[in-house]
């Protein structure tokens, strides 16, 4: 099941992206926004791959050590990402 949820994702991501493309729409994105774009797509779709390999087994000290590490990961990319976009807003206006 959590393999599946993986290729969605990356599929998902590939399909918007191959939209955007075609629709012409990121000619005037700069490399501020690509990192902004990378920052907010790559470290997710890691967070469920890793989650679908090395992910539930039965509770205990290593799987309680995993779930720290994936929450620290996560509260790390949202305050990353959160100021990523205050650049990025405050670049554009």
């Amino acid at each position: 099941m959590h393999c599946l949820e993986v290729v969605a994702s990356i599929v998902a991501t590939a399909v918007t992206l191959g939209i955007l493309i075609h629709s012409g729409k990121l000619k005037r994105f700069t490399c501020l926004h690509w990192l902004a774009a990378a920052w907010a797509i790559l470290p997710p779709v890691w967070f469920l791959a890793e989650w679908a390999v090395w992910g539930p087994s039965p509770p205990g000290s290593k799987f309680e050590a995993f779930k720290y590490s994936q929450e620290t990961a996560r509260d790390v990319w949202a305050g990353v990402g959160a100021l990523l976009a205050l650049i990025v807003f405050k670049h554009d206006s």
